[in-house]
């Protein structure tokens, strides 16, 4: 709900490939408002949020990122820009 503020209505787009024997791409996609790129070097950090006025702890994209990496043993990356939306990518090897 945070990226599509002032929007009344958003599309939200998830796709899973598995591009090679052993990997497993899940790609978000929406057409919400932008990250901007110094935030988008800092959404994964505990605690980090734009929204904390509206109730936000910070802590779900660090959530989603300990779950991926840590004990997924995945990757997870972030690209954003105001024409394209945002787009989460995360790979997985798949064993």
């Amino acid at each position: 709900m945070h990226g599509f503020e002032n929007m009344q209505v958003g599309k939200i787009t998830i796709d899973i490939v598995a591009p090679e024997a052993h990997l497993v791409m899940i790609k978000y996609h929406d057409n919400g408002k932008e990250i901007p790129l110094e935030d988008q070097k800092k959404i994964f950090d505990p605690f980090f949020t734009t929204n904390r006025s509206q109730g936000g702890t910070g802590l779900g994209l660090h959530i989603i990122h300990n779950i991926v990496c840590q004990k997924m043993k995945g990757e997870i990356s972030v690209h954003s820009n105001q024409e394209q939306g945002t787009t989460f990518i995360i790979r997985l090897l798949n064993s």
